[in-house]
């Protein structure tokens, strides 16, 4: 794993826990905002993922996503979680 990954989740990740979806920097939550509208059968790319709250949230809700970092060491914290 990256050496920075889970410095970055320890710090930044704690507001989301294992699945939630963030719309950053307004600091809207999804569930709340339903920016997307209705998001099961949604096919998501997430790009920038990071550890892949916002994905796992979709994917709860009944999307299919496909999530993509260049950080090995995020996607690493992703399948952590």
């Amino acid at each position: 794993m990256g050496p920075h990954a889970p410095d970055y989740s320890a710090a930044n990740g704690a507001g989301l826990g294992d699945a939630d979806f963030l719309w950053r920097p307004e600091g809207l939550r999804q569930a709340e905002a339903k920016i997307l509208g209705a998001t099961h059968g949604l096919h998501a790319l997430e790009v920038g993922c990071g550890a892949a709250q916002s994905g796992r949230w979709l994917m709860a809700e009944g999307a299919l996503v496909t999530a993509l970092d260049v950080s090995m060491g995020m996607l690493l914290q992703a399948r952590a979680l």
